[in-house]
């Protein structure tokens, strides 16, 4: 992440698509660990490579702020890929540049 952008730190829940090192396609339940407008970090339990794009969704409840509950889906590309620090963690961390595009739905949908 560069260093004068601003990252959120979090622990979301969110639905991961793509392609695991075999190339075999996965659909996966994850946990976000941070965002940012370039970069997102996600703990991920499928091998994935570098390079390879991934499609991930968020749904974001309703709030005193947000009137209606919504779908945030992003996509972005593999760049690094680190282990899990502590036996307790399952997964990798995997960092990834996001697209520049977003599409924001009902939760619904």
């Amino acid at each position: 992440m560069r260093r004068h952008e601003r990252a959120f730190d979090l622990d979301l829940p969110a639905m991961v698509h793509g392609r695991d090192a075999r190339a075999a396609e996965f659909v996966e339940p994850a946990r976000l660990s941070s965002v940012s407008s370039e970069q997102a970090c996600l703990w991920l339990k499928a091998a994935v490579q570098p390079g390879v794009k991934l499609r991930f969704s968020l749904a974001v409840p309703r709030t005193i702020f947000l009137g209606s509950p919504f779908r945030l889906a992003l996509s972005g590309t593999v760049q690094d890929i680190h282990p899990s620090p502590s036996p307790d963690r399952t997964g990798r961390l995997i960092s990834l540049r996001l697209d520049p595009g977003f599409r924001i739905s009902s939760d619904a949908a």
